[in-house]
């Protein structure tokens, strides 16, 4: 007995030596890169498989919120040409439920996403309208106009699990101008910047407000009003406040104006200014004869 206690105590030994030399050196660097390439992997797994179920989810809510969108039609439809006294008998409470349901859907983003599926040869023209109709309520709360890259990360994020590409976006956004869509429009500045802006929002609107901005002072008074002479220079951080968008199109929009003579630069080392072009007020000196 006491021998075959001692061939095991040395088998254990000899065990815990060979683990020992085969978690050292070289050998046990790959074992271990080994073990945390399994444990990568298995991670990785699970991962892919939250995401897939979370993609599930979000189809479940869109079929969801397209029911909600079909009921709260019909709803609507049965209601109209009844009697006005029996519709101001209606409790406040429904009506308010469907109004914070409503906004629930809203929040969610677009209920019933056009997807290549479903329009077939139509995909682009019908993602073109659906753009429409969605935009410019993120246009109002971004000065009127967005960036190309910006419409995109912004309606794919309306639009759940049917993500579109950016080439999508661009077909769908240079086809409003031949579908007849007003409430929008597409553009291209002469850097080759793209924006999508509101019909509204005109060259000579952002003129006015950037002569408007240029003309007052340091803590934004009116230098008239001072009775100074005072006029205010602009790059385009202070263009991107006074008109409420990001310095890189406010770049674009001193450019424009530049090129309407509305505005002149002055290239200093710091950044580009711009000032009010003054030059059209000089009158012309004639030449002195003799």
């Amino acid at each position: 007995a006491d021998q075959r206690a001692t061939a095991a105590a040395a088998e254990r030994d000899r065990m815990t030596s060979a683990t020992r030399a085969r978690h050292a050196g070289v050998g046990g660097a790959l074992h271990r890169q080994k073990q945390e390439a399994e444990k990568d992997e298995r991670v990785l797994g699970r991962a892919f498989t939250d995401m897939s179920e979370v993609m599930r989810r979000a189809g479940e809510l869109v079929a969801l919120a397209e029911r909600f969108a079909t009921a709260t039609a019909r709803k609507s439809e049965k209601s109209v040409g009844s009697d006005p006294s029996n519709e101001e008998r209606k409790t406040s409470e429904n009506d308010a439920a469907s109004m914070e349901m409503r906004e629930m859907l809203v929040s969610l983003g677009i209920a019933s996403p056009v997807t290549k599926a479903s329009a077939g040869a139509l995909y682009h023209r019908q993602l073109s309208r659906q753009l429409a109709d969605w935009l410019p309520q993120a246009l109002a709360q971004n000065g009127g106009i967005l960036a190309l890259p910006d419409v995109f990360c912004l309606f794919n994020r309306a639009r759940g699990a049917e993500l579109v590409s950016p080439e999508d976006v661009l077909k769908a956004c240079q086809l409003w101008q031949s579908l007849g869509i007003k409430n929008v429009q597409f553009r291209r500045f002469d850097s080759g910047t793209l924006v999508a802006h509101a019909a509204d929002r005109s060259d000579d609107e952002v003129c006015a407000a950037l002569m408007s901005a240029t003309h007052r002072g340091p803590r934004g008074d009116n230098a008239s009003s001072r009775n100074e002479n005072v006029t205010s220079r602009m790059d385009a951080f202070a263009a991107s406040k006074a008109l409420g968008v990001p310095p890189a199109i406010a770049r674009e929009y001193l450019a424009m104006a530049e090129g309407h003579g509305i505005l002149c630069r002055d290239e200093a080392p710091e950044t580009t200014w711009f000032y009010p072009n003054k030059f059209a007020e000089f009158s012309a000196v004639e030449p002195r004869v003799g």
